[in-house]
């Protein structure tokens, strides 16, 4: 029995009923439709308007890994976004009171808590299809997808949970749908509906014809419709909205295996991060497993007229998650676009993916799914939106052909748009340039190849910084570093079809390592450890050695041909060469050792003062003397150098 915590008095229930008198649609309507009327139903835009209602489900048996999810999606969320939540019990909707819906009510929030008395899956999103009437933009019946033969207990009680809240008023009426239809395999914009191609092959195990489902998704879904993929090589395992994302009517991001693997290879100790993820056999395969598909789709898409920009993922080869950036929550509002964007605790990926949105223009909540992704979805896939403000703009396509059956040119762009835009590897290139206003053609790979070199060579510093000890020039360095590296992946990642800047960046990380080297080679920061060894001339290198002011200790040891002599000095790296060429001078046959050292106590370690400053000089610059390039050191000093 339906218990509600608390509750509202739905309005929208007696507008919808008063819409679908006016319409005349009727629940075994499947006629296919050339036309979009703006009276029949449609689907819900995933990018348009601003959220009103959304109903998320409470599982106890994921409490914990739902906790940092709803913590970062309620305190993004605007107060004024209505948010009900469906429990499997009470002892569930106590807990989410607790943890929860007490303080969202404090903050002002309408919090409905709803508890069914059974079992439910955490997925909101895929039992239930939000749908408007175009112009008025009132609620329309939702789609409810036919059972499915391969249901839980569990999914089966998500799809009975409509018909339940609709018979108590708190949902709009449903419509049934005669296909095997998730909410998570639909994406859509105020153009198109994106749905996944795996549904035909879902809807053959029914007996259906894949003539049939496409009937009767143009009659269900009431606008154009892309199948994307459309076949089983070319269509991923999972649904769409974790690989295609629609941010406006020509613009939509897909997934690329390919990108994460150009920021995990730049990326040292990465595959560290993803420790639990993956078994150690899949680590150097997983990158592109299934990547062409992604690749394909892009593909597909761009002929459509689409201008495609690729965001990292990462691919489960037991097909069980994905590290997707696809699956989002969008929303206008105020006139602001914003995205509530998953985050994994995977800083590389993250930030990579925050870059992007950001050079969209969106504003970013970030939403911690972490803990709960494994489990096969992200935030979309956990909140399936009720309402939100709709606006209408009908697709200027001519006669609103639907690509189920025409061919791709039925672009809403000019013939004269597509013939401007650039096309490069079969794919039409981004249109949106990075977030700093460097964007020129000529300049753009140019400026990623310095940003690399610049930012690999920080870098490969930043490390020896580390194993050194100097914390705090390590940490500056790291900001500088991230900064720059930020800035040159999202020019590569919003025209990553412009294969210059992808050679401009694998070139300047080349490069970069080798500038890194040499300039640490310069820096010569902290302290070795110099051993020298010697049969005959121990005292001799030690007298030397003290009279350049370097500090060591002398011992006796005893080798394979009998007595030797050691001599041990902790110097600065910048001193150890003029040691080991002071020691070579006095015997020739010197066995020597460096080490590192991380941390001493001596104060000025081995640091050359005034008095062995000549003799450090003549030695290096012994050459340039011959050839009267240089002026004569001291005579003593060079006398005792000799």
């Amino acid at each position: 029995m339906l218990k509600m915590r608390e509750s509202r008095c739905h309005l929208a229930c007696v507008l919808a009923a008063l819409s679908i008198a006016c319409s005349g649609v009727s629940a075994d309507d499947q006629t296919p439709a050339a036309t979009v009327s703006a009276d029949k139903p449609r689907i819900m835009a995933d990018c348009s308007g601003a959220l009103r209602e959304i109903a998320i489900h409470y599982v106890p048996n994921l409490a914990t890994e739902l906790e940092s999810t709803y913590d970062d999606l309620l305190s993004a969320l605007p107060v004024d976004v209505h948010v009900q939540v469906i429990c499997s019990s009470d002892e569930a909707a106590d807990a989410f009171d607790d943890g929860w819906g007490g303080d969202e009510r404090e903050r002002g929030r309408c919090v409905d808590v709803i508890n069914v008395d059974r079992p439910i899956t955490v997925w909101a999103r895929d039992r239930r299809i939000g749908r408007v009437f175009g112009l008025a933009g009132l609620p329309a019946p939702a789609l409810i997808p036919r059972d499915c033969s391969h249901y839980s207990d569990d999914h089966r009680n998500d799809l009975f949970i409509s018909y339940l809240l609709e018979q108590n008023g708190v949902w709009s009426p449903g419509e049934d749908t005669p296909l095997h239809l998730e909410g998570g395999n639909l994406v859509a914009n105020d153009r198109h509906v994106f749905v996944g191609a795996n549904v035909l092959k879902d809807n053959a195990d029914l007996g259906k014809e894949p003539a049939a489902v496409k009937r009767e998704l143009l009659a269900s879904l009431g606008r154009p419709c892309i199948l994307v993929g459309d076949d089983e090589q070319r269509t991923p395992w999972c649904h769409v909205d974790m690989y295609v994302t629609p941010i406006d009517d020509h613009t939509v991001l897909v997934a690329s295996t390919a990108v994460a693997d150009m920021l995990v290879s730049s990326r040292a100790g990465f595959i560290d991060e993803l420790a639990g993820l993956l078994d150690p056999e899949d680590c150097l395969s997983f990158l592109t497993r299934r990547g062409n598909r992604f690749d394909a789709i892009a593909a597909q898409l761009a002929e459509y007229g689409y201008d495609v920009i690729r965001l990292p993922a990462l691919a489960d080869p037991g097909e069980e998650w994905m590290v997707t950036y696809n699956n989002v929550l969008m929303e206008e509002r105020d006139g602001r676009r914003i995205v509530y964007l998953p985050t994994y605790d995977l800083p590389v990926l993250d930030q990579a993916a925050e870059a992007v949105y950001r050079g969209l223009g969106f504003e970013i909540h970030r939403i911690d799914v972490s803990e709960v992704f494994q489990y096969g979805g992200a935030v979309r896939c956990l909140t399936n939106v009720i309402s939100r403000d709709w606006r209408f703009e009908p697709a200027a396509t001519p006669g609103n052909a639907c690509p189920l059956t025409d061919p791709p040119e039925m672009s809403a762009r000019s013939s004269a748009e597509r013939a401007s835009a650039p096309i490069v590897g079969g794919a039409v290139a981004a249109s949106t340039a990075p977030w700093f206003p460097i964007s020129s053609a000529i300049w753009l790979p140019l400026f990623i190849f310095c940003a690399r070199i610049l930012d690999v060579s920080i870098g490969t510093v930043r490390l020896v910084c580390i194993m050194r000890g100097r914390q705090f020039l390590a940490i500056a360095l790291a900001l500088v570093e991230v900064t720059i590296w930020l800035l040159a992946v999202a020019s590569v990642i919003t025209h990553l079809n412009n294969w210059l800047n992808v050679v401009a960046y694998v070139s300047g990380f080349t490069l970069g390592n080798a500038l890194g080297m040499w300039l640490e080679r310069q820096l010569a920061l902290g302290a070795e450890t110099v051993i020298l060894i010697s049969k005959t001339k121990g005292q001799e290198i030690a007298t030397r050695l003290r009279e350049a002011h370097v500090r060591l200790t002398t011992l006796s040891g005893c080798g394979r041909d009998g007595a030797v002599e050691l001599c041990l000095a902790v110097v600065s790296r910048k001193t150890t060469p003029f040691v080991l060429s002071l020691a070579k001078a006095v015997d020739p046959e010197v066995i020597a050792t460096v080490e590192d050292v991380r941390h001493t106590s001596v104060s000025h370690a081995g640091r050359v003062g005034p008095g062995n400053l000549p003799i450090l000089l003549s030695r290096a610059m012994g050459p340039w003397k011959r050839n009267g390039q240089c002026a004569a050191a001291k005579p003593a000093h060079t006398e005792q150098a000799a």
